[in-house]
């Protein structure tokens, strides 16, 4: 089982539901699910999109203004000093439990992972980067990016994607993943065996019942990888991709006074 939970920053620890640790997962935050129009981009994964679903307004330029068309255009983050690729480390205790309820500087900055859950036979993606966030589910697949700290929506209307200013603050939902998988899906340290490379395994903590399994990848100094799945019904919580993950916002425009 390969794992990799992204030490992104865990600032605040919002009221998010406690799960029942020996055999059900809480429910995702799926309240903070972005409330704009859904893009009918369907090439997106775990996305199931309905173009129906989609704006098929075009907003009218506002007097005096002047349309901006902005390519397209990829958000990504450098990696820390870490051999992404690297086995797992065999970490302590006291390393272990430094990553929950861990301040933002544990994480120096890097906010690059992907989240993936299924529950009650839906998938979710949310990938997030430092400026941007791209959630695609079966409504469709929404974008959102920070521009000089102000941060902004990509609409799917009929003559392309218009980027209309957003009150939707991803940064905190970015937060608010982390410290929910940490410290619900990621266990006390006893409960796990590591399993090295002469074990037939990759570096990665495992902890299995016969109701739920759990694991845990270390790398550099780096929580990268944390996957929890509750075997029934079949439910799977995943953070991986830390520090790889991309998001390619699409061609779009705005107008400019």
């Amino acid at each position: 089982m390969i794992k990799r939970l992204s030490m992104v920053l865990l600032l605040s620890f919002l009221s998010l539901a406690a799960c029942n640790t020996s055999k059900q997962s809480s429910s995702p935050i799926d309240d903070n699910v972005p409330s704009e129009t859904s893009s009918d981009d369907k090439s997106s994964e775990g996305s199931n999109s309905d173009s129906s679903k989609a704006d098929s307004s075009v907003t009218p330029p506002p007097s005096g203004s002047t349309k901006v068309v902005v390519n397209s255009h990829a958000l990504n983050d450098g990696n820390p000093p870490i051999n992404i690729n690297s086995i797992g480390q065999n970490v302590n205790k006291t390393t272990w439990n430094s990553f929950k309820g861990a301040s933002a500087s544990k994480f120096s900055n890097n906010y690059n992972y992907t989240y993936r859950y299924l529950a009650g036979g839906q998938v979710t993606y949310e990938t997030f980067t430092k400026d941007g966030y791209k959630l695609s589910n079966s409504t469709g697949t929404y974008y959102y990016e920070r521009i000089n700290s102000n941060l902004y929506y990509y609409s799917s209307v009929s003559d392309g994607y218009e980027r209309i200013s957003s009150s939707y603050n991803f940064i905190n939902r970015r937060s608010e993943v982390l410290a929910h998988e940490v410290n619900v899906h990621m266990f006390e340290y006893e409960n796990y065996e590591y399993f090295s490379e002469g074990d037939g395994g990759s570096g990665e903590f495992i902890y299995s019942t016969s109701a739920f399994s759990t694991v845990v990848k270390f790398q550099g100094g780096y929580l990268t990888y944390l996957r929890y799945t509750l075997n029934s019904p079949i439910t799977t919580y995943e953070v991986y991709l830390s520090f790889e993950s991309t998001i390619t916002i699409p061609k779009s425009y705005y107008y400019q006074s």
